[in-house]
This record gives structure tokens, sequence and C-alpha cells, in this order.
């Protein structure tokens, strides 16, 4: 049965590095969004958007 499953693990590792590198970035965009208020971004469809986004992810990388 092992011998049905294989991975390679550089590729594996490699995956891990980016999706790290992911939750780094979303923690940043995050928390540069929050120091702005709704009014400070720019038009009121981009508004939304940033909204949405913070409160999407808020919990999701924690």
């Amino acid at each position: 049965m092992a011998d049905e499953f294989k991975v390679d693990l550089s590729q594996l590792n490699s995956f891990g590095r980016v999706l790290k590198q992911s939750v780094t970035d979303l923690e940043e965009a995050r928390t540069a969004l929050s120091a702005v208020s709704a009014d400070q971004i720019g038009t009121p469809r981009l508004d939304e958007a940033c909204e949405t986004f913070q409160n999407r992810w808020k919990y999701g990388t924690g």
C-alpha cells in the first residue's frame, strides 16, 4: 500500500514555503487595511472589496 502513494518532498517543502509566505502577505494586507477607514480607501466598490477582504481573512490567517 505504501508504494501507491508517493510524495515529492522537495515539491512539498516548496509548497509549504509558498503557503507560509501567503499567510504572511495576507496578514500584512490585513494590518495595512486595519489602519484606514472605509472612506479613506477609494471608490465605494473598492471600499467594499477591502472591507470584505478584511472580514473574510481576519480569522482565516489565525
